[in-house]
């Protein structure tokens, strides 16, 4: 059973699935849509205005 990954719309095969959210993803296309979620974390601690976070 393969399913349509939601950024390409190519089909995901098992071998290479990466799973979101119950969402079938290639490695690329996740790792694009997780640098896409990135938020900045301002403001939680001294000296982190120049971090990154994500939120999963």
């Amino acid at each position: 059973m393969s399913s349509k990954c939601p950024t390409c719309t190519k089909t995901v095969y098992f071998a290479e699935r990466q799973m979101k959210d119950g969402v079938a993803y290639h490695g690329a296309c996740l790792q694009k849509v997780l640098k896409e979620t990135r938020v900045p974390l301002v403001g939680r601690y001294p000296g982190d205005e120049d971090r990154i976070g994500i939120v999963l």
